[in-house]
């Protein structure tokens, strides 16, 4: 008896131990402790953030958002989940249009277009009366290291021309793909790259100012290591 007794006593001990374990778990499944924040919230909130730092910023329109976005995730390690295509003026990934869309119909941002002197065409943006909470959404995504790198980016980025962030992002990105692909290349490799494999446009950068672009890179601490993405090649570049 004194046996059954103690067998009793170790089942009810058991099941309260049970019970317990489900509680928690059924809470934790109605009141989680993470929040799962899906990819399109993510990615508003980091490009809000970088648009409110940014602002006021003579060079920072559409060319500019979509380097610091793509280097967020190159070199920072967001988690944006970028497809950049090699266009003409550097990485790009489609979604900075939906982006644009969904800014406008959520106050954060407005956008005016306007022709250079070139002739080509700039999108610059201009805050709108939501921007400022929306990127205080991006506060609770980053951790400490990399709000910190992501703000020193931003930070250089602030004080160079479209084409020179053009220039930083695309010398980037290349160098990026050959260490993704398995291959550390020379300075010589990166350059031939941007002038031949990315778009024609490159061209018109002469091989000393794509090397002095690539030392820039090294003085600001702007080294790929292998991260994803990897930039895809138009269909017209493959033809080529």
């Amino acid at each position: 008896m004194a046996l059954v007794d103690q067998l009793e006593a170790q089942l009810a001990d058991a099941q309260a131990k049970a019970a317990v374990l489900l509680e928690a778990a059924i809470h934790e499944v109605l009141n989680p402790s993470a929040e799962v924040v899906d990819l399109a919230r993510y990615r508003a909130a980091i490009g809000c953030y970088a648009m409110q730092k940014m602002q006021g910023k003579p060079y920072f329109g559409r060319t500019a958002a979509m380097k610091a976005l793509y280097l967020a995730q190159a070199h920072v390690g967001l988690a944006l989940d970028l497809k950049p295509l090699r266009e003409a003026a550097g990485p790009l990934d489609t979604w900075i249009y939906d982006f644009e869309r969904e800014g406008g119909r959520q106050a954060w941002f407005t956008f005016s277009e306007k022709t250079t002197s070139s002739g080509a065409k700039k999108i610059k943006y201009h805050a709108g009366k939501a921007l400022a909470e929306q990127a205080k959404e991006a506060d609770h995504l980053f951790s400490a290291g990399q709000r910190a790198e992501f703000d020193r980016l931003l930070a250089l980025f602030s004080d160079r021309t479209t084409e020179q962030m053009e220039l930083i992002a695309t010398l980037f990105a290349a160098w990026n793909d050959f260490l993704i692909d398995g291959h550390a290349p020379s300075d010589d490799e990166i350059v031939t790259e941007v002038r031949e494999n990315w778009h024609e446009s490159k061209r018109r950068f002469g091989r000393d100012q794509l090397q002095q672009s690539l030392r820039w890179l090294r003085t600001h601490g702007l080294v790929p290591q292998g991260r994803a993405p990897h930039t895809i090649h138009q269909p017209q570049l493959r033809l080529h």
